[in-house]
């Protein structure tokens, strides 16, 4: 194995370990804490000076910064944990690996029109909008949370088997599914679990 190799799947695994492994005040601190601090200097800002800029150029930084911090705790836990579901369970890594890049490249994409359409005042046509540009949004859209919600269910359901040591039924893991919908809130009760899990790995 190249040098390079080993450090990219070195620091690969190290920052899952860290989504794995932290306490879940910390996790909380990091996705949550820092961005709102962030949004709320630069909304201030805006207030103080009377001009907008602050929210315009922090909210993006904002929404990138949490969007990263979710998926990183999304993919650790889907991807991190698989070693420890029992043999007898087959689950979908390469389905979930697919649609988690589908749905990473498509935050980037609402990010990225976000700062066309207001960092810089992008003003696109109207009628092509409201005709082919929805045409197109909604369709895609509708799949983006598709597989978002599939990212949830798989993850809620790999906690719940390994908890379980056998395949967890649908009514075993809503809760998790429901505590991973809702993760600023969720994170309080699931991180402590995928710790003790993480400890054994």
């Amino acid at each position: 194995m190249s040098k390079f190799r080993y450090i990219k799947i070195f620091s690969l695994k190290s920052k899952m370990r860290f989504f794995l492994t932290s306490r879940h005040w910390v996790l909380f601190i990091t996705m949550v804490g820092i961005p709102a601090i962030i949004y709320l200097a630069g909304m201030t800002f805006s207030i103080l000076t009377d001009n907008m800029t602050g929210i315009l150029y922090t909210f993006p930084f904002v929404m990138i910064f949490s969007g990263l911090m979710f998926l990183g705790w999304l993919w650790s836990i889907g991807i991190g944990l698989y070693p420890k579901i029992p043999e007898a369970i087959f689950v979908n890594k390469r389905r979930f690996r697919h649609l988690f890049i589908f749905v990473s490249l498509y935050m980037l994409a609402l990010i990225i029109s976000y700062n066309l359409l207001f960092v810089f005042n992008a003003n696109p046509p109207l009628d092509f909008f409201y005709s082919t540009g929805l045409l197109v949004f909604i369709p895609i859209h509708l799949f983006y949370v598709f597989c978002l919600f599939y990212l949830l269910y798989y993850n809620a359901k790999t906690i719940r088997s390994i908890e379980l040591n056998k395949e967890a039924k649908w009514s075993d893991f809503t809760g998790e599914f429901i505590l991973l919908w809702f993760w600023p809130v969720g994170i309080w009760i699931l991180q402590p679990r995928i710790n003790r899990i993480a400890t054994t790995l």
